[in-house]
């Protein structure tokens, strides 16, 4: 991910890093990197490429929780770096 993005690997991320806790060290990017077996916003993100791949268009997801300020957008990242 650091190198997609243009950055740094932190190999000491969290509280031993003298630059960031983030796992990336980057100019303008605050990067933390997760991998888990399962995430519930895959299987919806996964529904919605099904259905804008019939209609040969870029999935997105804007996630909202009620009564919060702000969204988030998932994509795929190759979407962005292309």
């Amino acid at each position: 991910m650091a190198k997609l993005l243009g950055g740094q690997r932190n190999p000491l991320s969290g509280g031993a890093s003298g630059h960031t806790r983030g796992d990336v060290i980057h100019d303008t990017l605050y990067v933390e990197c997760k991998l888990r077996k399962r995430m519930a916003v895959w299987s919806l993100f996964r529904e919605v490429e099904v259905l804008a791949k019939r209609e040969s268009k870029t999935p997105i997801v804007i996630l909202k929780e009620k009564g919060k300020k702000g969204e988030l957008v998932v994509l795929r990242l190759m979407i962005l770096l292309n």
